[in-house]
């Protein structure tokens, strides 16, 4: 899973034991590996995760002591390349101006513009810089990626297909 720095996540989980039925509250916890304290407790939780590929685990703690648990690989971004338009799977005319709307943002940095996002195309290469433009693309099944770089070189990518139909 990936996610923005900033971006709360919704974490799920249930828990039961035998003796005492469905845990809950403190019974649940929750830990990244990139941080000493936990996350929080109870079965949801919504919070924001460390930069970094964390492994989330949930540890449910009956009341002998007994736990069980589970993890989950959540990969926390920054910067973070977010495709707004055109959505994932379109399908539009190839002599037609496609607007192709981008965000990124950092967590130094802010919101990043400009040359800081490319876009590409597996099919006509480097088609467009910024946040907003339009571009005519030739037919055929394209790859379109966001590249984003910060002022400390990370790079974030996002990408989606897009078919140009003749």
């Amino acid at each position: 899973m990936r996610t923005a720095w900033d971006t709360d996540v919704v974490l799920i989980a249930t828990a039961t034991d035998p003796e005492d039925g469905a845990l809950s509250a403190a019974s649940v916890v929750w830990r990244s590996d990139l941080q000493v304290p936990p996350l929080g407790s109870g079965t949801t939780l919504s919070t924001a995760l460390p930069v970094g590929a964390n492994v989330v685990t949930c540890t449910a703690t009956d009341s002998t002591g007994l736990t069980g648990s589970a993890s989950i690989t959540i990969n926390s971004r920054s910067p973070f390349a977010q495709i707004n338009h055109p959505s994932n799977g379109e399908t539009r005319a190839a002599n037609t101006p496609v607007p192709f709307v981008g965000v990124a943002r950092d967590k130094e940095d802010g919101t990043l513009s400009g040359g800081s996002l490319v876009w590409t195309s597996s099919l006509d290469g480097m088609i467009g810089t910024g946040g907003t433009f339009n571009k005519t693309l030739s037919a055929g099944m394209h790859t379109i990626t966001l590249s984003v770089t910060d002022s400390n070189a990370n790079v974030d990518t996002a990408s989606i297909t897009l078919t140009m139909t003749p």
